[in-house]
C-alpha cells in the first residue's frame, strides 16, 4: 500500500469511512462483510478483521472469501447449536464449492425456513414458496412443513401436496419415527402403496409397516404381511350387523388391494349364495385380456351386487359390457342404473314364463354333438334375450308400469329391431309412452293423429300390458293376439272403439282376482272376439254395479244387448244417472216420468 503517512495517522491515506467502521478498523473487530462493503481490501490490513474472518480470509485468500455465504455465517453459533465458522475451517482451501459443501454439513440441522437466501436456492424441494394466507388454501400445511414440522401421516395424507418435497427434515424431527425412515423409503412406499397408502394408515402403524416392507422381512413374508393387510381393509368394507363402521373403498382402493388380496374370495364372502355365479363369471374372466374387469365401465362396488353378478353369469360380463358400449350404454349411463335393476325387473321371475318364444333364458346348452356345456349366451342369444325383455315386459308386475326407456339404444340392437323404436320425429309425449310400454288405447281415441307413427312398430312392445287366456297356449298379450287376427289398422279400430269397455273389463278383472277375465281361442275371429268381450262386459254390468258404464259404447254392443243402454232420446240427467250406476228409489220417486225409459 503506498499511503503517504501523516502525523498521528496510521495510515498513509485518511479513511472515508462511518466513524463506528472506523472504530473497528482501529479495534481489529471488523467484520469481513464490512471489508468488502466499504473497499477496504487495497486500504487496511487484513489484521484490522476480527479474528475468526481474518483466520479465514488467511486460509482460503479474499476472493474465495468474497464468494462465501457470509449470510450463512454469521448466523448465530447460539441460536443453530452451530459454529458455522469452525465448520468452515475444517475445509480444505483447494475444495472448488465451499459454500455447497457447507450446506451440505448444516442442511439438516436448520429449519428449512431459516436457510439462507443461497441455500433456499439449491433446497427448493426442502421449502414452499408461501403467499398471503387468504389466497392459500393449504398456507398453515406448508408453513409447518417449512419449519419441520409435517408428520410423516401428515405427509400421506396430503401427498399430492408433498410428492415433489424432501421429506428429509421433516422425518428428523418426527418423534414418532423411531424407526429412522428416510426420504428415500417414504417415497418408495408411497411409489408402491400410494393409492392405499391412507386405508394402511388407518389400518395399522404405518412407520412399522414402512420398516417391514424395507427389508426386514423376506420377500415372501413381505406379500404374506401386505395381503395380511390388505384383506384386513377389504373385510372392514363388508356391511355388517350392529354399529359396524364400514370402509368407504374407492374403484382404485380396490384395485391396489387386488393386486395382494383374491378378488374371488373377496366377492364370495361378500355374496355368500352365489359363488357359483362368481365361480363361473371368473372362468370367464381367463378368456379375456388381464385388466379387463379394470377396463370396463361397471364400477367395482356395482359389480360387488349380487343381482348384478347373478345377472352377468346368466348372459356373461363380455356380452354385457359390448352390448352396453355398442347401444348406447343401456346399462352404465345413471350409474349403472340400469344394470342394478335387471335382475328384479326381468329374472325374479322369469321362471313363470313357460312359453319358449318368450323365455328369456335364451342360451342353447347343447353342443352340435348334443353334448351338455355350460357358460353364457352367445351375442345373438344376448340380444334375442334383450328383444323378448322389451316386448314381453318386466317379470315382476311391480315394475309393469315402470318399463325402461329405452330410447336411447343405439348401434346394432337398433338396427336388428327397427320394430321396437319409434320415428324421432312422433310426438314427445308418444314416444316417452311408447319407449316405456304405457300406451293406452284412450291415448289414442283422444290423440288419433298418433296411430300412423305406430304402424310397423311391434305394439305388445309399447302398449301398457293387457293380457288375456288363450286355450291351448296359456296367457297372451292382447296386442299381440290381436295382430295376429286382422291388420294394422283393424287393431287401432278395434282398440279405441273398445277402450272403455276393455277398461272396466281390467278394473273388473283386478278387483276381483281374473274372474271376468278375458277368454278366447286361436281359432276366434275378431267378431266372436268382440262376442266374447261384449258378454263378459254384460256380466259385470249385471253382477257389479260398482262397475260404471264407458262414455263410449261400441256398436256392436248396443245392437247385441239393447236393454242394457237406454234409447238417445232418454233425459241427460236419467243418462247420468244411470251409466254411472246411481239410480235408487228417492231418485225414481223424485222423477218418476223417468220410470218409462227404464221400462
Amino acid at each position: 500500500m503506498n499511503y503517504k503517512y501523516r502525523k498521528g495517522q496510521i495510515f498513509g491515506k485518511k479513511l472515508i469511512v462511518p466513524s463506528n467502521i472506523l472504530a473497528k478498523v482501529y479495534n481489529c473487530t471488523l467484520s469481513f462483510s464490512e471489508f468488502i462493503e466499504y473497499e477496504l481490501a487495497d486500504k487496511i490490513p487484513i489484521t484490522c478483521l476480527r479474528e475468526v474472518d481474518r483466520q479465514i480470509v488467511e486460509k482460503f485468500g479474499i476472493e474465495k472469501t468474497k464468494n462465501l455465504d457470509w449470510e450463512l455465517l454469521n448466523k448465530s453459533k447460539y441460536s443453530y447449536k452451530i459454529n458455522f465458522k469452525e465448520l468452515l475451517m475444517r475445509m480444505n482451501p483447494s475444495e472448488e464449492d465451499l459454500n455447497r459443501n457447507l450446506y451440505e454439513l448444516v442442511k439438516d440441522q436448520m429449519k428449512p425456513s431459516d436457510y439462507t437466501s443461497g441455500m433456499k436456492a439449491i433446497y427448493q424441494d426442502r421449502l414452499f414458496e408461501i403467499s398471503n394466507g387468504n389466497d392459500d388454501d393449504f398456507y398453515y400445511e406448508k408453513l409447518k412443513f417449512n419449519n419441520g414440522e409435517t408428520s410423516l401421516k401428515d405427509f400421506i395424507r396430503n401427498y399430492d401436496l408433498y410428492e415433489r418435497k424432501d421429506f428429509s427434515y421433516c422425518l428428523q424431527q418426527d418423534s414418532h419415527n423411531k424407526q429412522n425412515i428416510t426420504n428415500h423409503q417414504l417415497k418408495d412406499f408411497m411409489n408402491k402403496f400410494g393409492n392405499i397408502s391412507r386405508l394402511i394408515l388407518d389400518e395399522t402403524d404405518i412407520y412399522q409397516f414402512i420398516h417391514e416392507m424395507n427389508g426386514s422381512k423376506s420377500e415372501v413374508e413381505q406379500q404374506m404381511y401386505i395381503k395380511q393387510l390388505t384383506d384386513n381393509i377389504l373385510e372392514k368394507s363388508v356391511k355388517k350387523g350392529g354399529n359396524h363402521q364400514v370402509t368407504k373403498l374407492s374403484e382404485s382402493d380396490y384395485k391396489e388391494l387386488f393386486k395382494y388380496s383374491s378378488m374371488q374370495d373377496y366377492l364370495k364372502r361378500v355374496n355368500q349364495y352365489w359363488e357359483d355365479d362368481i365361480d363361473q363369471i371368473f372362468e370367464e374372466l381367463k378368456t379375456l385380456p388381464p385388466n379387463y374387469i379394470w377396463d370396463i365401465p361397471i364400477p367395482f362396488d356395482v359389480l360387488n351386487n349380487p343381482n348384478v353378478l347373478h345377472f352377468i353369469r346368466i348372459y356373461g360380463l363380455k356380452n354385457v359390457v359390448d352390448f352396453d358400449n355398442e347401444c348406447g350404454h343401456f346399462f352404465t349411463k345413471d350409474n349403472c342404473h340400469m344394470l342394478k335393476l335387471m335382475y328384479d325387473m326381468y329374472l325374479h321371475y322369469s321362471g313363470n314364463v313357460h312359453d319358449p318364444n318368450k323365455n328369456i333364458y335364451t342360451r342353447n346348452p347343447y353342443d352340435e354333438n348334443g353334448n351338455y356345456v355350460d357358460g353364457p349366451h352367445t351375442k345373438d342369444e344376448f340380444y334375442e334375450a334383450m328383444r323378448r325383455m322389451i316386448i314381453y315386459g318386466p317379470t315382476d308386475w311391480k315394475y309393469v308400469n315402470k318399463a325402461p326407456d329405452y330410447r336411447d339404444m343405439t348401434g346394432e340392437f337398433r338396427r336388428r329391431n327397427a320394430q321396437l323404436f319409434i320415428s324421432e320425429q312422433a310426438p314427445e309425449e308418444l314416444q316417452k309412452l311408447f319407449y316405456t310400454s304405457l300406451i293406452t288405447p284412450q291415448l289414442l281415441v283422444k290423440h288419433p293423429e298418433y296411430i300412423p307413427y305406430l304402424n310397423g312398430k311391434n305394439l305388445s312392445s309399447c302398449f301398457k300390458p293387457i293380457e288375456v287366456k288363450v286355450e291351448g297356449i296359456g296367457y297372451e298379450n292382447l296386442y299381440n293376439f290381436l295382430s295376429s287376427k286382422t291388420d294394422f289398422y283393424g287393431v287401432m279400430n278395434f282398440i279405441t272403439e273398445y277402450s272403455g269397455v276393455l277398461d272396466r273389463i281390467i278394473e273388473a278383472s283386478a278387483k276381483y282376482e281374473l274372474k271376468y277375465g278375458l277368454k278366447f281361442s286361436m281359432e276366434d275371429n275378431m267378431s266372436q272376439l268382440q262376442k266374447k268381450i261384449n258378454e263378459v262386459f254384460r256380466r259385470i254390468v249385471i253382477e257389479k254395479k260398482e262397475i260404471t258404464f264407458p262414455r263410449n259404447i261400441p256398436k256392436q254392443l248396443r245392437e247385441n244387448y239393447p236393454t242394457m243402454f237406454l234409447s238417445s232420446d232418454a233425459p241427460e240427467e236419467l243418462r247420468e244417472a244411470f251409466y254411472n250406476r246411481t239410480i235408487n228409489s228417492e231418485f225414481i220417486s223424485s222423477n218418476p216420468g223417468y220410470v218409462n225409459y227404464l221400462k
